[in-house]
């Protein structure tokens, strides 16, 4: 947690118990991805910006995030008033019923990403091919999820139970 939160590059692993990124400040540009790799489970938010400046709170400019929130009440992606999405990789899973709304609240959500729901149990394996980038993700935990994929409109996503697949340290793989 800081008033303003920069990744340009690295792998950052973060477990959390509650807001996996938080960032204090009130207005402006707060938190920016801009590259790397970034893996985010929390059991609250996962990346949260009190930024009251309209969809500038987080800025995706690149890299590979995975963020999951496994928080009913909560988002993977909550912003005050909105996101931008400008480049990278962004696989946000959350539960269904939750904060969904947060998660697509970005300034070209309908052009930029996907949106849609799973039901994943703890060590399935999720696949997502978007943009050119391909993620496999050894699932944490069971959720009825709902996902949002930025980068790509279409991209192509299963899960299976199959326990041989491949995946890098703490579960997940990026190609």
């Amino acid at each position: 947690e800081g008033a303003y939160v920069e990744i340009n590059g690295g792998c950052i692993y973060i477990v959390s118990k509650d807001d996996g990124i938080n960032s204090t400040a009130t207005s402006g540009i707060t938190i920016s991805i801009n590259g790397g790799e970034s893996y985010i489970y929390s059991g609250g938010d996962g990346i949260d910006s009190n930024s009251r400046t309209s969809y500038e709170g987080i800025v995706f400019g690149g890299g590979k995030c995975v963020i999951i929130s496994n928080s009913g009440g909560n988002s993977s992606i909550d912003t005050e008033a909105g996101y931008t999405y400008k480049g990278g990789c962004v696989i946000a899973l959350m539960t269904r019923g939750g904060m969904t709304n947060e998660a697509m609240h970005a300034s070209n959500f309908s052009s930029v990403a996907y949106s849609g729901q799973l039901s994943l149990s703890q060590n399935d394996v999720l696949n997502v091919k978007a943009n050119g980038t391909a993620l496999t993700l050894k699932m944490p935990c069971s959720m009825s999820s709902f996902i949002v994929v930025l980068g790509d409109t279409s991209p192509e996503i299963s899960s299976s139970n199959d326990s041989s697949s491949q995946v890098g340290e703490h579960g997940v793989l990026w190609e």
